[in-house]
């Protein structure tokens, strides 16, 4: 079982290899010099969504509990977090910045390709599960 807060809050969760690939190609490629580049993944998923998805792909039931403030509150305590990291926490987990839940084209343009999916992170990772 998978519990966490926050659950049902979407962000657009980004492939590590994407975010490599975009690191190479604006080092050897001096047309980003100076530039910014805010990422994005190409798509917005929960918590939820993504335990489903990650039990989906490997076959098994993986059940998922959405935990109350108090809960979270309490075990985030409990591993050390001082409190201006679990007012951080809490935010995050009611009120994401807007950037988290913005679905941008950067990598794509950057890269001439689509982002990975989630699913595809799955997959490559499945054996990282088990």
């Amino acid at each position: 079982m998978i519990e966490a807060f926050g659950g049902h809050i979407k962000t657009a969760i980004i492939h590590e290899g994407d975010i490599g690939a975009v690191v190479a190609e604006t080092l050897v490629n001096e047309n980003h010099c100076g530039q910014f580049y805010t990422l994005t993944g190409p798509e917005l998923r929960s918590h939820k969504e993504c335990v489903d998805m990650i039990s989906h792909v490997l076959g098994t039931s993986i059940s998922f509990k959405e935990l109350s403030l108090d809960e979270a509150q309490k075990r985030w305590k409990d591993a050390g977090y001082d409190d201006e990291s679990i007012q951080f926490f809490v935010e995050m987990g009611t009120q994401p910045p807007e950037i988290s839940t913005t679905l941008l084209p950067t990598v794509e343009k950057i890269l001439k390709r689509p982002p990975k999916r989630f699913s595809q992170w799955v997959k490559e990772n499945k054996n990282q599960f088990r």
